[in-house]
C-alpha cells in the first residue's frame, strides 16, 4: 500500500508540474534529494530532452525565499558556457518552483570513480574542463558551493559540464528551517574549511577551488583527501584544524609537479590557494605538460574550452561577504572545539543529498530519425554511415571499388604472441602499412585486435570465461600481451592518422555472461595490469576495468588518434538475436544490461562493436526467423537501447553478405543464402540501414571474417569482371558467389547520397 501511495503521490506532483509547463512532456523521475526531485522531460515543439528540477515546497515556503529563487534562476539562466549545464527556463507558480535544464546522458564523474582511479592525463583534463566552467561563472558573480563528482557530468564526445550551479546558495539561505540547527550547505567530503566555520574566512572563488582540488585528489588517489569514516562532526572538525594527507601517500605514482598543484589548492587558508579558477587551471596545465608530455592532455580527447583573459587583468577574485555565507556566528574561543563540532554536525544535517540530474536509460526508446539526440560518431570517424566488406581477392582495392570513398577497410591482427605466431612476427601484417594502404584508397582503417583469447594457447582459443580469467591472472602471459599491445599502438600511432580498433572479439561477452550468472561486478575479475612490469601501466588497478584503462593509457601515449571499440555481443546477456526471437521487453532489458556492463568496464571507449553472426544461415526451413524482419527489428531495438544507456555509437561487425535474389545463390558451400544485405539495402531508401543509423549505428562491416570456410565474398575470384559462380574449393578466396548484389545495392546508396550521421 505504501508503494501505491508513493506512486500516486509522484503522479500528482507530475501533474502539477505539467500544468505549469504545458510546453513539456513530463517523464520519469530521474533522481530525488532532500530539497528537490528531478524529472525527465521533452519540449514538445523543439523535441529537446531536458531535466526538470522541482524544488520542495517546504524549502521555498516563505515569500523571501521565492524571491531569492527567482533571482538565482535568472542568474543561472544567463550562464552560457560549454562546460556548464544550461538552464533553459524556470517557472514559479502556485506551489511549483522549477528549473528546466539541459539533460546529459554520459553519466557523472562519480560513476567513473566507482570503477577506481583515473589515468593521470584524464584526471587533469576533467579538472581543467571544470575549472574553465567555474572561472566563467565566478567572473559573473556566481559561486558553485557544492562542487563534487556527482555534479560533474558528461555529454557528447566526453564533454564535461558542471551542474547544479547556485542551488547550494538557494538551499543554504533558507534550508535552515528544515533542521533546527542548520548552519551551512555542501557535501562533507568536498567542503572547504570556510564552509565549515566562518573563522576560516568568507566564501570566495577559493572555496570552489578547494572543492575542485579535492575532486582531483580523489581521481588520482582513489579516495578523498580527508577520511570519510566516522562521525560527520569529527570529519568536518578535521577540515578546519588539520591539513590533508599529502597526495604522495595514497598515490605515490602521481607526478610530483601535479601533486604540488593539488596540495596548494587544498590549503586551509583561502588566501594561500589559487585565487582564481584560471590560475589553478594554468598551474595544472603547466605541471601536466611538464610531467606527462605536451600532447598528453589533448590525447584524452576531452574537449576543453578555456575562457579569454579578463578585460581587467587586475580583477579581484569573487568574494562572498560573511553575512551571505550562510554560516553560524564564530564560536567563543574558550569552547571553540566543542562548539565547532556541534555546528559542523548541523552542517552535515543540512547538506544537500546528491541528485543525479542527467542519467542514461529510462523512458521509452527513441522513435524516428532524431539524429541530434543520438550519440555522435567519435572524432575522426567519417561523416556518413560507413560500409566495409571483406574482399579476400581484391583486398583494399576491391573494397574501395565496392564501398567507395570513406568506406571501411578491415583487417584482423591476431595470433599467439607467446609462441611467436601472430601479426607481430609476420612482416606482411604491419599495422602502419595497413593504415597507409587504406588511406591511399580513401578508406577508413578498421582493425580488429584479437590476442587475449589466443596468447599462450598454441593455436587453440580460450572459449570459456574460466580460461580467459586464468590468462588475465597469468603474469607471464599478460606481460607478453601488454608488450604486444604497446607495439601494435606504436605502429598505428606512427602514421598520425585516425584508425578504429575493435578490441578482443568474444572476450568481453564471455566474462559479462559469467559475471551475470554469479552476480559479480567487473572489478572482481583479477587482471594483471599495473603489476605487469610495463612502466606505462604503473599504478593502474589489477582488475577488468583496469584492463580497459590500460588500453586507454597506451593509446593516449602512443596513438592518440586511435578510436578504441568495445566488442559488444548480445550473447553476453544470455541472448542470441541471430538464433531466437524473444519478446521486445526482453530485448530491451538485455540491452540495458549490456549498456550497464559497458559503463562498469570503462565509459571512455569510443564505440561499441556488435557482432551479428559467426556463420551464414543458408536456407533452413526449420528456422522461421532466418528471413524474417522480426529478427532484424530485434537488432534495431537492442542497438537503440544500448546506445540510450551507454551513450556510445555502434559498429556492426560480421554481417553475412549472401542474398536470396541472384540466381547463383544455391545454398551449396560458399553459396549460402542470407537476407541481411537485402533487409538493409534492398529498397530505394535503404530502409533497414536507415533504421539502424537512427538507432545509433555509425558503420557496418559485411563479411563473416571469423568463419572463412562458410562465408560469401563479394569478390571476383574468377577474374571475369563479375561476382558470380566462382571456383569453389577449400579456401576463402574461392567464394565468389554473391552475384554482384552487394556492389549494386551499395552503388544505389551512394548515388542517393549515403546516410549522414549528423
Amino acid at each position: 500500500m505504501a508503494t501505491t501511495a508513493t506512486a500516486h503521490g509522484t503522479d500528482g506532483e507530475r501533474g502539477k508540474l505539467a500544468a505549469v509547463l504545458p510546453a513539456y512532456e513530463i517523464g520519469a523521475v530521474l533522481g530525488r534529494g532532500a530539497f528537490a526531485i528531478v524529472y525527465s522531460g521533452r519540449h514538445r515543439r523543439l523535441d529537446r530532452e531536458v531535466a526538470i528540477k522541482r524544488l520542495s515546497t517546504e524549502l521555498l515556503a516563505e515569500e523571501a525565499a521565492r524571491d531569492r529563487f527567482a533571482v538565482e534562476a535568472r542568474l543561472l539562466a544567463s550562464l552560457d558556457h560549454p562546460h556548464i549545464v544550461r538552464v533553459y527556463d524556470y517557472v514559479e507558480e502556485g506551489e511549483v518552483c522549477a528549473l528546466v535544464m539541459e539533460r546529459l546522458h554520459g553519466g557523472t564523474l562519480a560513476d567513473r570513480l566507482r570503477l577506481g582511479r583515473l589515468p593521470h592525463a584524464t584526471a587533469c583534463a576533467i579538472t581543467l574542463a571544470a575549472l574553465h566552467g567555474l572561472e566563467y561563472a565566478h567572473r559573473r558573480g556566481v559561486l558553485h558551493r557544492d562542487v563534487k563528482p556527482e555534479n560533474l557530468l558528461f555529454g557528447e564526445h566526453r564533454l564535461l559540464k558542471v551542474g547544479d550551479f547556485g542551488i547550494a546558495k538557494v538551499v543554504g539561505a533558507h534550508g535552515a528551517r528544515l533542521t533546527a540547527t542548520a548552519t551551512g550547505i555542501g557535501t562533507p567530503a568536498f567542503m572547504a574549511p570556510e564552509q565549515v566555520s566562518r573563522s576560516a574566512g568568507p566564501l570566495s572563488s577559493a572555496t570552489d577551488i578547494w572543492a575542485v582540488g579535492a575532486v582531483l585528489y580523489e581521481m588520482l588517489a582513489g579516495a578523498p583527501p580527508f577520511p570519510t569514516d566516522g562521525e560527520v562532526g569529527e570529519i568536518l572538525v578535521a577540515r578546519v584544524t588539520e591539513d590533508p594527507r599529502p597526495l604522495s601517500e595514497p598515490a605515490p605514482d602521481a607526478p610530483k609537479a601535479i601533486a604540488e598543484v593539488v596540495m596548494r589548492a587544498l590549503r586551509r587558508r583561502p588566501d594561500e590557494r589559487y585565487q582564481t579558477a584560471a590560475a589553478f587551471a594554468e598551474a595544472l596545465e603547466r605541471a601536466a605538460n611538464r610531467a606527462l608530455g605536451t600532447r598528453t592532455i589533448a590525447a584524452t580527447r576531452i574537449p576543453l574550452h578555456p575562457n579569454p583573459p579578463p578585460a581587467d587583468a587586475t580583477a579581484a577574485p569573487l568574494l562572498v561577504e560573511p553575512a551571505e555565507a550562510d554560516l553560524a556566528p564564530a564560536p567563543d574561543r574558550r569552547r571553540r572545539r566543542r562548539r565547532l563540532g556541534a555546528a559542523i554536525a548541523a552542517v552535515a544535517a543540512a547538506a544537500v543529498v546528491a541528485v543525479v540530474l542527467m542519467v542514461a536509460g529510462g523512458g521509452s526508446p527513441r522513435r524516428g530519425a532524431d539524429l541530434a539526440s543520438l550519440p555522435g560518431p567519435p572524432p575522426g570517424w567519417p561523416r556518413a554511415l560507413s560500409l566495409g566488406a571483406d574482399d579476400t581477392v581484391g583486398g583494399p582495392a576491391g573494397v574501395a571499388r565496392r564501398v567507395g570513398r570513406g568506406g571501411l577497410s578491415v583487417s584482423v591482427f591476431a595470433g599467439d604472441a607467446a609462441k611467436g605466431d601472430d601479426w607481430s612476427s609476420d612482416p606482411k601484417q604491419s599495422p602502419a602499412a595497413f593504415v597507409r594502404n587504406a588511406g591511399r584508397r580513401s578508406l577508413f582503417p578498421y582493425a580488429m585486435y584479437y590476442q587475449l583469447r589466443a596468447v599462450g594457447r598454441g593455436g587453440r582459443d580460450a572459449d570459456n570465461a574460466g580460461e580467459i580469467r586464468r590468462t588475465l591472472a597469468d603474469s607471464r602471459l599478460m606481460r607478453i600481451y601488454w608488450r604486444n599491445a604497446r607495439a601494435f599502438l606504436r605502429s598505428l600511432g606512427s602514421t598520425g592518422r585516425p584508425v578504429a580498433v575493435s578490441l578482443e572479439s568474444g572476450f568481453w561477452a564471455l566474462l559479462e555472461q559469467d559475471l551475470g550468472f554469479k552476480d559479480e561486478r567487473p572489478d572482481s575479475v583479477h587482471a594483471v595490469v599495473g603489476s605487469s612490469g610495463l612502466r606505462e601501466l604503473r599504478g593502474l588497478p589489477d582488475h577488468l576495468p583496469g584492463f580497459a584503462s590500460a588500453w586507454q593509457r597506451l593509446r593516449d601515449r602512443y596513438a592518440p588518434r586511435v578510436l578504441i571499440g568495445y566488442d559488444l555481443d548480445d550473447y553476453g546477456t544470455n541472448l542470441d538475436i541471430s538464433k531466437e526471437l524473444v519478446p521486445r521487453p526482453t530485448v530491451v532489458a538485455r540491452a540495458r544490461e549490456a549498456g550497464t556492463f559497458f559503463l562498469q568496464i570503462d565509459s571512455f571507449f569510443d564505440f561499441g562493436a556488435l557482432e551479428i553472426a559467426f556463420s551464414e544461415e543458408g536456407r533452413n526451413p526449420t528456422r522461421k526467423e532466418v528471413y524474417s524482419t522480426a529478427e532484424k527489428d530485434e537488432l534495431v531495438e537492442f542497438v537503440r537501447e544500448f546506445t540510450r544507456v551507454s551513450r556510445f555509437p555502434v559498429v556492426l561487425e560480421n554481417v553475412p553478405v549472401g542474398n536470396t535474389v541472384m540466381r547463383t545463390i544455391d545454398d551449396r558451400p560458399y553459396h549460402w543464402r542470407d537476407s541481411w544485405v537485402q533487409w538493409m539495402l534492398g529498397d530505394d531508401r535503404s530502409s533497414g540501414l536507415r533504421k539502424l543509423r537512427d538507432a545509433g549505428v555509425i558503420g557496418v562491416y559485411f563479411g563473416v571474417f571469423a568463419a572463412a570456410t562458410d562465408r560469401t565474398c563479394p569478390c571476383d575470384a574468377a577474374h571475369d569482371g563479375v561476382t558470380n559462380r566462382g571456383r569453389r574449393g577449400a579456401t576463402a578466396t574461392s567464394a565468389d558467389d554473391d552475384g554482384g548484389y552487394f556492389r549494386a545495392r551499395v552503388e544505389a546508396l551512394r548515388r542517393a547520397g549515403g546516410l549522414a550521421l549528423r
